[in-house]
């Protein structure tokens, strides 16, 4: 786990995850507080009702961002402070694992899924993942194949009708 200094949070590299929770978690609350709340209790962006209920209960949309309070506001930067730390801490590939995230509790939850298993899990999981490749690799050179050879026996149908075929016997 490297770290270039105070102010950059700890880089998650290998099987050490729970150690890096503990110092991100740190590194996160030291942002600030409702940072860590983001990352814990989640986030979601202010909705206005449409049809005069409360927006629990009803149907509801995004609320106009120009139209957040300032609690509103406070909350959304809390949340991309975090995202932005874990962002900040992940790898090129480990960022493609969670790019479809859009709050910091979703990243971090997802990270605890890919992370908090044994070496072995992760050892068998890398195992099988590289069979898969392989397999899929296979499969779309065998599809790849098949359209050609779909392709020259159309030709050939083709040649036949018109009488451009030779007799080969």
């Amino acid at each position: 786990m490297e770290r270039n200094g105070l102010n950059q949070p700890p880089m998650l590299k290998g099987m050490d995850f729970a150690q890096w929770k503990l110092q991100m978690r740190s590194f996160i609350y030291g942002i600030d507080f409702h940072a860590w709340r983001s990352v814990e209790r989640g986030w979601k962006a202010p909705e206005i009702s449409t049809d005069g209920k409360a927006p629990e209960g009803s149907s509801s949309k995004l609320k106009d961002e120009d139209d957040w309070d300032e609690k509103e506001i406070k909350l959304s930067e809390a949340n991309h402070k975090a995202l932005n730390a874990l962002y900040a801490a992940l790898s090129r590939d480990e960022k493609k694992k969670v790019q479809n995230c859009v709050t910091a509790k979703q990243v971090w939850d997802k990270l605890c899924v890919l992370h908090e298993d044994s070496d072995d899990e992760f050892e068998e999981d890398d195992e099988l993942m590289v069979h898969h490749k392989k397999v899929l690799k296979a499969a779309e050179l065998v599809s790849e194949k098949n359209e050609a050879l779909k392709f020259q026996v159309g030709m050939l149908q083709e040649e036949n009708k018109n009488g451009n075929l030779r007799n080969l016997s």
